[in-house]
C-alpha cells in the first residue's frame, strides 16, 4: 500500500510546520517549497551569518549540509506517510562547488527505499539565477534509522 499523497493546502502548511519544529532548521529559516511525486523542494534565504568566507562571500558549508539533513528527513515522512521518530545515520556530502550569498539556496531530495528500520535518500542543493537556472551545489545520499515507537522489555 502506498502512502498518501500530499496535495491539499492543509497538509502541505502541516509539512512546513514539521520543517521548523526544530529550533535549528527555525534559526536557518528552511521553507517547504513544494512536494511533487515525493520530492521535497526547501529554500533557505541567504543571510550575512550564513557566510563563512566574508573575503568570497561563501556560505559556510554546514548551513548546505543541515539543509540537505532535514529535508532528506523530511522526504522520509513523505515516503512513510505517518509521522515517527527518525534519525539520521549517515549522510555523505559531496560539494560539487562553494555557494555564493548571491542567491537563495535550495534542496532537492527523495526517500527512494524503506526498509523495516532503514530508510535511503539522495538529495541536491543548488541555487537558481534570476532567470530559474539552477546550478548543483553539493549531491547527498544517506541513510536514517526509524525508531520503533514500541518500547522493547528490558
Amino acid at each position: 500500500m502506498s502512502p498518501p499523497v500530499v496535495t491539499t493546502p492543509d497538509q502541505l502548511r502541516a509539512l512546513g510546520q514539521l520543517l521548523k519544529l526544530p529550533p535549528h532548521n527555525k534559526f536557518l529559516g528552511i521553507d517547504l517549497e513544494s512536494v511533487e511525486d515525493m520530492m521535497i523542494t526547501t529554500s533557505i534565504p541567504v543571510r550575512e551569518e550564513f557566510v563563512g568566507d566574508v573575503h568570497n562571500g561563501l556560505l559556510h558549508g554546514g548551513v548546505v549540509t543541515a539543509m540537505l539533513d532535514a529535508t532528506c528527513g523530511l522526504a522520509v515522512m513523505v515516503k512513510l506517510g505517518k509521522l515517527t521518530r527518525i534519525a539520521t545515520l549517515d549522510l555523505r556530502i559531496d560539494y560539487l562547488k562553494p555557494a555564493t550569498d548571491e542567491f537563495t539556496l535550495y534542496s532537492r531530495c527523495s526517500c527512494y527505499k524503506l526498509t523495516q528500520q532503514i530508510a535511503f535518500v539522495q538529495g541536491t542543493a543548488f541555487t537558481r539565477d534570476e532567470d530559474s537556472n539552477e546550478d548543483e551545489i553539493a549531491k547527498a545520499t544517506g541513510t536514517f534509522m526509524i525508531i520503533n515507537q514500541q518500547r522493547v522489555p528490558s
